[in-house]
C-alpha cells in the first residue's frame, strides 16, 4: 500500500446481521506523506455491503 493508486482492499467481512443493524460505520484515515503533508479521508465501510448484486464468497 501506499503506491498512489485507488486500488480497493477488503476492510472486514460483516455478517448479514450486522449489515441490517448498523446504519452506518465510517473509518478515518489520516497519513503523512514523503514531503510532510498530511491527509485524511473518511471511508464509508459499509459501502456496497447492501448492494443486491453483491454476492457474497463462498466459505
Amino acid at each position: 500500500m501506499g503506491t498512489g493508486s485507488y486500488e480497493t482492499t477488503m476492510l472486514g467481512a460483516f455478517s448479514q446481521r450486522f449489515v441490517d443493524e448498523i446504519e452506518a460505520l465510517h473509518i478515518r484515515v489520516r497519513v503523512s506523506d514523503v514531503v510532510g503533508d498530511s491527509h485524511e479521508r473518511i471511508l464509508d465501510a459499509l459501502r456496497g455491503a447492501r448492494s443486491t448484486a453483491y454476492q457474497r464468497p463462498a466459505p
